[in-house]
């Protein structure tokens, strides 16, 4: 019977997809950092852009989020306390 979890061959390819990951994100910042470096007007420009662009896509796709995130979840965790209860 197998155990459940992940098994040899699994960790080794998940390790390999992370390397692969990290190294790419690591070039794509030292992208970033030589673009920082030679042209810092065009972040300026770039940020708030990207800023409004993520706001207009939260509000079209999730038009209900807003408030605090930490009464969300107390009322969710009192929920699953309220059916820990009943069973």
């Amino acid at each position: 019977m197998k155990k459940a979890g992940l098994m040899p061959d699994d960790k080794k390819v998940i390790s390999i997809i992370h390397s692969i990951l990290v190294l790419t994100f690591i070039s794509l910042i030292a992208i970033a950092k030589i673009r920082l470096v030679n042209n810092p007007i065009i972040f300026l420009i770039i940020t708030p852009l990207l800023f409004w662009v993520s706001a207009y896509i939260c509000r079209k796709f999730a038009p209900y989020a807003a408030g605090n995130i930490i009464m969300s979840v107390k009322i969710a965790l009192e929920d699953l306390q309220y059916k820990a209860n009943i069973r």
